[in-house]
């Protein structure tokens, strides 16, 4: 499977978000902000894909002494990555392989939706929740 930016919501929420998927399922990045529809969430992709060679890399220690990357475009975050990196060389890695991957990934345009889950699922009447 080819990488491919991946649109979901959340089903308490109308927001569309993207992610980039890498080919064994992984997410890469995402998009930090949400879109009123999936529309909205192809343009915000394509609007990133046209600039990729403007983007510049952020890279951030977190508290946690761990390394985050986002990419900006003119001061303004564009792309941030999924979870932190150990070594601050692997994330400038994760940074760079999210623009080379972008440039041949597709975007599927119908959008997944996510159930939110926080802690351990429940049981309820039968069905997981």
């Amino acid at each position: 499977m080819a990488p491919v930016f991946q649109l979901y919501r959340f089903h308490d929420e109308q927001l569309v978000w993207w992610r980039l998927m890498s080919a064994n399922g992984r997410g890469l990045a995402r998009g930090p902000a949400g879109y009123p529809d999936a529309v909205g969430a192809q343009v915000g992709v394509q609007t990133v894909l046209a600039q990729l060679d403007r983007l510049e890399t952020v890279l951030r220690l977190t508290p946690t002494y761990r390394w985050w990357w986002a990419l900006h475009l003119d001061g303004t975050p564009v792309v941030e990555s999924i979870g932190d990196k150990d070594r601050r060389v692997r994330c400038e890695h994760a940074a760079a392989k999210f623009v080379e991957l972008a440039a041949s990934a597709h975007v599927d345009p119908v959008p997944c939706t996510f159930r939110r889950m926080h802690g351990a699922a429940r049981l309820v009447g039968g069905t997981v929740r």
